[in-house]
């Protein structure tokens, strides 16, 4: 009997055993979060685009007018722009506002107060940025003084206004110049990749088959994406430090620079290849980390690395519309993921606080 016992005492931890290895681990499995109602405007019409300051202020892009919301969820003040456009938000260390709408860049206080406007007469202001020297660098692809608006022929440049006062300081026929944090230029020319200083004098010149698509990383350092020669489709990633020295390079990848997104990360870098619904991390020399692909039935999905966290923001195949959001872990798995009709790309401040619109008219903080 006592044997008997024994053996059933065996077989039944056995089965145990077995069991606990056929169920799925809880940690690999992804978790919906938690949502707590933050904001809503019944009167929205489009789906805002957020932005969030320095201090943690969330502001939404809706209709192109820029809403303020306070901490408590509450609206603080509304900015209606000179064309109701508004194609990128930027912010400086103090909290102030830097909005770029068709001919015109505005600074705002973060009380709403407007700092100057700056008419640029000329259409195409893209993507404001502050400047290490807290200036305020744009490109533009306007259409070269003409009076006609329609006339949409390019004057490709780059311009710096002074930060505090909006007044133009210094222009360029370049339309590829950066500004490092060691306060010297960077730019592409004739393929090549050169830096100089801010009087013009040259430092270096990297030779190199480079696009115009120049991305600041973390660090002293930039990413450029270089076309292989006498291979159309394919390219790689360069990594070049401010001293004019190659940090890493990617293997030869095979992708359209118009579908496929570099996105810096802290000491790795992704690419977003929506073509074939893949999502790459890179070292920063260069080495493939990890890759994923989309979720089964989405169709494109966008990336966002804020606050040492990664967001996928993913568009639905049968919808058309973006209906997922997920965190992805250092390791390319979904910690978790977040879904309904119109979910936007997210803001999030360092303490963790992470906010998300959806339906249009809401917002919602998630955890």
């Amino acid at each position: 009997m006592k044997n008997k016992s024994r053996v059933c005492i065996v077989v039944c931890a056995s089965f145990l055993l077995l069991f606990s290895f056929l169920l799925p681990s809880q940690s690999s499995v992804s978790a919906r979060v938690i949502e707590t109602p933050f904001y809503s405007n019944s009167k929205w019409l489009n789906e805002p685009t957020l932005y969030m300051d320095p201090g943690g202020n969330v502001y939404a892009n809706e209709s192109g007018d820029l809403e303020a919301i306070s901490s408590a969820g509450k609206k603080k003040w509304r900015y209606a722009t000179p064309y109701r456009d508004i194609s990128h938000v930027t912010s400086d260390k103090a909290g102030n506002l830097y909005v770029g709408s068709w001919y015109y860049i505005q600074s705002l206080t973060n009380t709403g107060k407007v700092r100057w406007v700056y008419n640029h007469h000329r259409e195409g202001i893209s993507h404001p940025v502050i400047t290490n020297a807290g200036n305020v660098l744009f490109y533009e692809t306007g259409n070269h003084n003409d009076p006609d608006p329609d006339n949409w022929y390019t004057d490709y440049k780059t311009v710096i206004l002074d930060g505090k006062t909006g007044k133009q300081i210094w222009e360029s026929t370049n339309p590829t110049v950066k500004e490092g944090k060691d306060n010297n230029y960077y730019k592409r020319e004739g393929g090549k990749f050169v830096s100089t200083t801010k009087a013009g004098k040259l430092r270096w010149t990297y030779p190199g088959n480079f696009s115009e698509n120049i991305i600041q990383g973390t660090g002293n350092n930039f990413f450029l994406w270089e076309n292989i020669k006498n291979k159309n489709g394919y390219f790689r990633i360069v990594n070049i430090g401010y001293d004019g020295k190659v940090i890493g390079k990617t293997p030869e990848l095979q992708g359209l620079e118009a579908t496929s997104f570099l996105t810096v990360g802290n000491g790795t870098f992704y690419i977003n290849n929506q073509d074939k619904k893949l999502i790459t991390n890179y070292f920063n020399n260069g080495k493939k980390k990890w890759h994923k692909g989309y979720t089964s039935g989405y169709v494109s999905g966008q990336l966002k690395f804020q606050n040492n966290q990664l967001y996928l923001h993913e568009r639905s195949w049968t919808s058309n519309r973006y209906k997922k959001l997920s965190l992805i872990d250092s390791y390319g798995k979904t910690k978790w993921y977040y879904s309904g009709n119109n979910v936007t790309l997210p803001v999030a401040d360092r303490k963790g606080n992470v906010y998300v619109g959806r339906d249009i008219t809401k917002v919602f903080k998630v955890k």
